[in-house]
């Protein structure tokens, strides 16, 4: 039976604030800085907490686009604080699409041994700043996702709903194409092309969103809202976004 489970996203200097929200899991948001000195704070949070636990690793480290061959380190201590990893695919400067499908492809070798399920997300065309070296150029369409999982059947897709809306995408195909791969979920709303809207306030469809989840997915899947400046305010951001999506998900 399929079961949407509704998280929050947690950060290092907001959990105690993001946990009052009593979710039913979490998802530890990495900087460079809580991989390394940091570390052993994250893991006594990581440790105390007894919710199921999912950790996306840094979206970038000092400033250049996150790469899995440059920063496995970092992701190896990633897959110390929860179960499911959640990556980025890696940008890499002068390659093209194929190119760099491939050399992404080849590198999740990196983390077979790493004793975590493993999600890849797809992307937009630029992070929220829009900085020359954050463009994707792959993870952003869905046969991008059929090769990488051709080779690695046992990886699976961070679905951001919000990314494929940016990009115009018809949501319920990635829903039907590959929802059967889908470990994890990404919820915020679009418009206009705009990232991290609260849930409501754009243009994506929510009930037609959580019918297809139902319809296409399989098994316990947490979702996470991904409200930009959620945690802000005593978390209000995210407390209003559990609110809506409590109610979609008993419809």
């Amino acid at each position: 039976m399929m079961e949407l489970v509704l998280g929050v996203k947690l950060g290092r200097k907001d959990f105690p604030k993001t946990l009052s929200l009593k979710p039913k899991a979490v998802e530890f948001h990495t900087e460079s800085e809580d991989l390394t000195e940091h570390f052993d704070t994250m893991k006594k949070i990581s440790e105390n907490i007894t919710l199921p636990k999912s950790v996306h690793a840094p979206h970038t480290v000092e400033n250049t686009a996150f790469n899995l061959r440059k920063h496995i380190d970092l992701v190896t201590k990633c897959a110390e604080l929860g179960d499911l990893l959640i990556i980025h695919p890696s940008i890499e400067l002068g390659k093209g699409h194929s190119k760099m499908l491939e050399d992404f492809t080849d590198s999740l070798s990196l983390l077979e041994n790493l004793d975590v399920k493993v999600a890849i997300e797809n992307m937009p065309d630029w992070h929220t700043g829009k900085k020359p070296h954050e463009r994707f150029v792959i993870g952003k369409y869905i046969d991008d996702f059929k090769e990488i999982f051709s080779k690695w059947p046992d990886y699976g897709l961070c679905f951001d709903v919000c990314h494929a809306a940016m990009l115009n995408q018809d949501i319920e195909s990635w829903f039907r194409e590959l929802g059967k791969k889908i470990f994890h979920l990404h919820f915020a709303d679009s418009k206009k092309g705009i990232e991290g809207l609260q849930i409501g306030e754009g243009d994506i469809d929510w009930k037609a969103v959580f019918r297809w989840a139902r319809e296409y997915c399989s098994g316990r899947i947490v979702v996470i809202p991904e409200v930009i400046g959620g945690h802000k305010k005593g978390a209000e951001g995210f407390r209003v976004a559990l609110e809506r999506l409590k109610v979609l998900n008993r419809g």
